[in-house]
This record gives C-alpha cells, sequence and structure tokens, in this order.
C-alpha cells in the first residue's frame, strides 16, 4: 500500500476568487465602491470559482481546505470570509444555515 496523508489547511488564501493578481478583472477578493472604511456586507464566498484552475494544483499540493479572505481594499473591515473544501464537491462551502 501507499501512504496515506490526510489534507492540509491553506490557511487564509484567496484560491479560487483570484486568477491572475495583476489583472483587476480576475480578482474577486475585494470591493471598492465607496470610501466607508468599514464593508461588514460584502461576502467574497459569492465570488468563489470552485473551477479555478489555482483549485487542482492546491489539491495536488496537498491542501484539502482552505479560508477565503477579502482583501482590504482600504476598509478597516474588509467583508465576509468563509471556509472551503477543495475536493471538487458540487457545494464546496458546505452546508449553509
Amino acid at each position: 500500500g501507499r501512504p496515506l496523508t490526510p489534507a492540509l489547511f491553506g490557511g487564509i488564501t484567496e484560491i479560487g476568487i483570484e486568477e491572475v493578481s495583476g489583472e483587476d478583472s480576475t480578482v474577486d477578493s475585494g470591493v471598492k465602491l465607496s470610501d466607508q472604511p468599514m464593508r461588514p456586507e460584502f461576502d467574497v464566498t459569492l465570488a468563489y470559482n470552485p473551477d479555478s484552475v489555482l483549485v487542482p494544483v492546491a489539491r495536488v499540493e496537498g491542501i484539502g481546505f482552505t479560508a477565503l479572505g477579502a482583501t482590504t481594499s482600504g476598509a478597516f473591515i474588509a467583508g465576509q470570509g468563509g471556509v472551503v473544501r477543495l475536493d471538487g464537491s458540487p457545494d464546496p462551502l458546505g452546508p449553509h444555515a
């Protein structure tokens, strides 16, 4: 048999919400709608793309789940984040309350 290791936690990342960091149209981790210091209503999980090319790369490296975090975009509170599974499941965010 081959050794089996559990999946690793990837930390707070932008896997699945950012494709090419140098191209603004592919970065969904932050929103700049106004100059307000707080944006708690911005939910980064709505922008998550389970078909991102970065998801299988992370899985090959052993990352099984990660926390998505909103970037500050100049705000004191950037928005909400969430934990996602990178296992290719149809609902990567898990059950919703």
